[in-house]
């Protein structure tokens, strides 16, 4: 097997060769949940529903940050009260 670089120059790699992420299979299948919602519902229906699932997934990041954040900051307090 070549090395990446030997791929590289050789003009053999392609990104588009690689398999795809958990991230992107997952991404992939969510298109075509609402490409078929978009049949069933109507675009315009289909397209309220992805707006609202996104805004969900933006309030989950946040919280999830906001505790990973504070979990750190309380892990520094406990680094600090100790020495």
């Amino acid at each position: 097997m070549k090395s990446i670089l030997e791929q590289i120059y050789w003009g053999e790699y392609a990104h588009h060769n690689l398999p795809l992420s958990e991230r992107e299979q997952a991404g992939r299948a969510l298109e075509r949940v609402w490409a078929d919602a978009a049949k069933r519902l109507g675009f315009s229906a289909a397209d309220d529903l992805r707006d609202a699932y996104q805004a969900l997934l933006r309030q989950d990041s946040a919280d999830d940050f906001r505790s990973g954040f504070r979990l750190g900051a309380a892990l520094m307090l406990e680094l600090i009260d100790r020495a």
